[in-house]
């Protein structure tokens, strides 16, 4: 058993390096070709998107670790009704956000120039258009965002890197055809929302096949459970808030002074 747990400990702790390294090597391959095929305005555009967009996270209200623990504790206990009411709980919470995701979307992009004073006025309805399609395919991914935290919580995070180090493969392959071939920043955008909802639908199965006993049910829907939930959840929301700020607002300030500029 002890070596069982040691080898898992050293694939998942590889395997993070794998990820880490398959991220680094994707985003600057991506910064390069993007930027030579979109020109200032579009590129800048592009990283507003991921900038702003990446707010979203908050919205997480830090269930994500939540769902980690219970994950853990189910998978020791075998308690699969209660891990069920939890996950449902997070899962229906999640698609709140993913409605308020839209809306925000909806309402920015009707007034982008106002909000973030873009010297981009030829550009401004299209960008309007990919603003609220962006927007529209973070909502749309949001909720499976649950799916790695439960893989995370079955100490499956190897299993999680795999999936992830053929999605950035498969991203820097996608956008390269995609701009080699006359594609644009709306065809990028409607491409990424489709990978990335598709790697976490890849995930959901490898999940379901882990823990077959895995259902949705609205009895998680009680406020017992909610208080339950954001009563560990408050003080990993707080650090996911710092870390957001440190890591985000620099990207906000470059987007858009690239595209003024």
């Amino acid at each position: 058993m002890e070596k069982q747990y040691g080898r898992t400990l050293l694939t998942n702790t590889v395997t993070n390096y794998i990820k880490v390294g398959a991220k680094l090597l994707s985003a600057v391959f991506l910064t390069r070709i993007i930027f030579l095929n979109l020109g200032n305005d579009f590129y800048g555009f592009w990283t507003l998107l991921w900038a702003i967009f990446g707010y979203s996270l908050l919205l997480d209200f830090g269930f994500g670790k939540t769902v980690q623990k219970y994950t853990a504790e189910a998978k020791f206990t075998g308690n699969q009704n209660r891990f069920n009411q939890i996950i449902s709980a997070v899962f229906f919470s999640y698609l709140l956000m993913a409605v308020i995701i839209c809306l925000a979307a909806l309402l920015m992009s009707s007034d982008l120039q106002g909000l973030f004073n873009l010297d981009c006025d030829i550009h401004e309805p299209y960008f309007q258009k990919v603003f609220m399609i962006f927007g529209l395919g973070i909502a749309l991914v949001f909720p499976t965002g649950i799916i790695p935290e439960i893989l995370t919580g079955l100490h499956k995070i190897y299993l999680r890197n795999y999936v992830i180090v053929v999605n950035c493969v498969l991203e820097l392959a996608g956008i390269w055809l995609i701009l080699h071939h006359g594609g644009s920043l709306l065809a990028m955008t409607v491409f990424i929302a489709c990978l990335n909802l598709s790697t976490n639908l890849v995930m959901s199965v490898i999940v379901w096949r882990q823990m077959p006993g895995l259902r949705l049910t609205f009895s998680g829907l009680k406020w017992s459970i909610f208080k339950e939930i954001a009563d560990f959840s408050l003080f990993a929301y707080m650090l996911t808030m710092a870390n957001m700020v440190i890591f985000k607002t620099d990207r906000i300030v470059l987007g858009a002074m690239v595209c003024i500029f």
